[in-house]
């Protein structure tokens, strides 16, 4: 029942010792149009173009929904869709001089999905998404509503924090996951940032060495190399820098060994010149690759030379012989 407070005006307070009168309650002048429910009052109040739903008979919004302690401890504002059929939205809308510019709202469809999002009704589009389907829940930004993460941006993102990074940071999360700014010289030696198990990918800060499938070694981290991988490197192409290349060995001024020089040689060292032993291979733990490759060439180039000149003997031989027959 709703009653008119020029009605009650002279009604005596009532079982909860509150006046009928919101005027007096609020001190403001008495309108025709303010009326509240009874028999307890506050419940339902209208008083000077207000109205609340509860408990405060102070309201300051239009509409205002007020609970206290002596009641349910989930109160407010419940949109209840019992639609049977597809349309199972629930939305509440924002607009200016009777336009609408935002809306939010709740979409359950019948398929299992269970949707909130925001809309952009100036921009026709959906700014935020949050979405679950099965066990996923994800989070849509600027008009994605398929997100494949759990926070899926379409577009940029952007902190305030990070943009003013210098050229010596990089970003890393602390215990808490917060990402932020560190200057490269704050690291601890050896520490590993790219991975929890150093034996996947580990990066020193010290000596900005990479190891892949491995943790770091005395031996390695004192080198001069800077990747180190076990395990062996799978690739279409290397490109490696090694001079000089050996041409040289064509010029006329190259000093080739003779062949019984190079039989000399071989029988006291038991190797090819220029080539390292295998005793050396094993104190140096491999090879150079760009080394080894120059030095290879330089044998292949020096053993055409032999082979060119080994033709040319023959050559002469078979023209002896030819003579000799003649």
């Amino acid at each position: 029942m709703l009653l008119n407070f020029n009605a009650l005006a002279q009604e005596e307070p009532n079982h909860d010792g509150l006046s009928t009168d919101c005027a007096e309650e609020l001190a403001v002048p008495l309108s025709t149009k303010d009326w509240y429910d009874c028999p307890y009052p506050g419940d339902i109040m209208h008083c000077q173009g207000f109205v609340e739903i509860g408990s405060n008979l102070n309201p300051t919004n239009k509409l205002e929904v007020s609970h206290g302690n002596e009641e349910y401890p989930r109160q407010g504002i419940s949109l209840n869709c019992t639609r049977e059929d597809e349309i199972r939205t629930s939305e509440i809308y924002f607009r200016y001089q009777n336009r609408e510019q935002w809306a939010l709202g709740n979409d359950f469809l019948m398929k299992g999905e269970h949707n909130f999002f925001i809309w952009d009704e100036l921009n026709g589009i959906t700014r935020m998404f949050f979405t679950q389907d099965g066990d996923s829940k994800y989070i849509g930004v600027n008009d994605n509503l398929i997100p494949a993460a759990n926070f899926d941006v379409n577009g940029t993102i952007r902190s305030s924090i990070l943009g003013g990074a210098s050229s010596t940071d990089i970003v890393q999360a602390n215990s808490n996951g917060i990402l932020g700014n560190i200057s490269i010289t704050s690291f601890a030696p050896n520490l590993n940032y790219w991975h929890s198990n150093g034996t996947d990918v580990y990066r020193t800060s010290t000596e900005g060495k990479v190891f892949i499938g491995m943790n770091p070694c005395p031996s390695c981290t004192t080198g001069t190399y800077r990747l180190y991988v076990e395990g062996g490197i799978k690739a279409r192409e290397i490109k490696v820098t090694a001079l000089p290349f050996p041409d040289f060995v064509f010029d006329k001024k190259y000093k080739l060994r003779s062949l019984p020089e190079l039989e000399q040689y071989i029988s006291e060292n038991k190797h090819l010149p220029n080539i390292p032993s295998a005793a050396e291979v094993e104190k140096n733990e491999g090879i150079e690759i760009g080394y080894m490759q120059t030095k290879l060439l330089q044998t292949i180039e020096e053993q055409a030379l032999y082979i060119i000149d080994l033709q040319k003997q023959m050559n002469l031989l078979k023209e002896e012989v030819a003579s000799i027959k003649k």
